[in-house]
């Protein structure tokens, strides 16, 4: 149901009307000029361009701000080469050596992204796999145009076509680091396979290792499990484990079926794996848009407890202006920085998620978040509750407190006749017959307000 709330409501005319209207593939939800990110951002069900871990040049990686500066420029030039802009950028996931190395990318992303649109961002703090590295990033982007009818890889890039996405939780198998790499690779074919889908089908493998020093075994691994077929892109992470490597991707699951699954997001337990309440091993998203949302983490003087429940506090007011629920999350990544925090958030799951549908996830502990203080971070990948486009993002406005405002209530006592609501006041009797047009999906609301009420509209 849409929901709307205005100072002057009784309508004294009223008209809505549900014609097909020109959408945008790419929706944002508070954009910010002061972080150059959105909050959210969500996209329609067109192909995605995956970007492989991306790094500035050899010959760059001088000082901090060279680097980042490189590592940007090569992503421009790849996203160009595969027919998109920044414009199309929805998720860029930064990789950094210091708290300084992501003072440095929030910097430049205020100037790179000085005007709208702006993509949604996460950061996480590790070892490098390259040399003298200090900065990567991999990328998400929309290609609506793309015809793809099959996964297309590059060596810094994959196309995934529209339709169905899966994303497989991490996989952890016993041993040595190659034989553990070799062995949950195996694992996670055999998964795809369950499904109906292949190794040709995966787009991206994320890597949890450690130590970061030996990811040279583990990219000759996967160029062995992948013989004969150009290797998916692979980002790495270090982590804290007495386990040598953790192992998650995301695969194209297929065309949509002509006949919709009666719900978007299908969770899945793959043979041999248990299920548990807090976290599926698979989850496949049957079409329709996708979510995904920029680090999620609390003020950092903050205590432990309070460290995991912001985010998720915060996670709940997004899900209500992106048209979505916690019924309806895909893909969780957890980075904890210590063991008491993650007890912390290992007890705020079960209250909080529907034991039958929780994302697939990956909780590592690492160095840092980027953030200085900040312990916990999450980042998180939903779809809408239904195939449709959600309503307008919450916009402030007269009659409105934040807290409507966060939950998704929009003003439209704006006007274009007469003063609006930033100068006109609701009691005297220049402020009426106000006119304001609001979009929510495909549909449309118009209306001339005198007095007061509201209105309530998808029953």
């Amino acid at each position: 149901m849409a929901r709307f709330h205005w100072a002057l409501v009784a309508g004294l005319m009223l008209s809505i009307s549900c014609a097909s209207t020109h959408a945008q593939s790419i929706h944002h939800i508070e954009s910010n000029a002061r972080t150059g990110s959105s909050a959210a951002v969500l996209v329609d069900d067109v192909a995605l361009l995956h970007t492989t871990q991306i790094f500035a040049a050899a010959d760059e990686r001088r000082g901090v701000e060279q680097q980042v500066e490189g590592m940007l420029a090569r992503l421009e030039m790849e996203l160009r080469y595969s027919g998109a802009i920044w414009a199309d950028a929805v998720k860029l996931n930064f990789y950094v050596a210091s708290s300084d190395a992501a003072a440095a990318v929030r910097k430049q992303l205020v100037k790179t992204f000085a005007g709208e649109p702006r993509p949604a961002v996460s950061f996480v703090m590790t070892k490098l796999p390259a040399d003298d590295a200090l900065v990567a990033v991999d990328a998400v982007a929309a290609i609506p145009k793309s015809t793809a009818g099959e996964v297309r890889r590059g060596p810094l890039s994959a196309v995934m076509p529209r339709g169905e996405r899966i994303y497989i939780s991490g996989q952890a198998e016993p041993g040595t680091l190659v034989e553990a790499t070799k062995k949950t690779l195996e694992s996670l074919s055999r998964s795809l396979k369950e499904y109906g889908r292949g190794d040709k089908d995966i787009v991206q493998l994320k890597c949890f290792l450690t130590p970061m020093e030996s990811a040279g075994l583990v990219k000759e691994e996967i160029a062995r499990h992948f013989a004969g077929q150009k290797v998916p892109l692979v980002s790495y992470v270090e982590w804290k484990s007495t386990a040598p490597i953790e192992i998650e991707l995301v695969a194209w699951g297929g065309p949509t079926a002509e006949m919709p699954a009666l719900e978007t997001v299908e969770y899945l337990t793959p043979t041999g794996f248990k299920s548990s309440p807090v976290f599926c091993r698979v989850a496949r998203i049957h079409g329709g848009g996708t979510i995904f949302f920029s680090d999620l983490f609390a003020d950092a003087k903050t205590n432990t407890a309070a460290q995991v429940q912001q985010p998720f506090d915060r996670l709940t007011l997004l899900l209500e202006k992106t048209g979505s629920d916690f019924k309806n999350l895909a893909k969780a990544t957890y980075y904890v920085t210590d063991d008491e925090v993650s007890k912390a958030h290992n007890e705020i799951r079960p209250k909080l998620y529907d034991a039958a549908r929780p994302p697939a996830a990956s909780k590592a502990v690492v160095a840092g978040t980027g953030t200085e203080g900040v312990r916990y971070v999450m980042d998180m990948i939903a779809v809408p509750s239904s195939r449709g486009t959600p309503a307008t993002p919450a916009e402030r406005g007269k009659g409105l407190t934040e807290q409507q405002a966060a939950e998704g209530w929009l003003s439209i006592f704006e006007g274009d006749e007469g003063p609006g609501w930033r100068t006109a006041n609701p009691e005297t009797e220049s402020s009426l017959h106000q006119v304001s047009t609001v979009r929510f999906g495909n549909c449309e609301l118009h209306g001339k307000f005198a007095g007061a009420g509201a209105i309530n509209i998808g029953g």
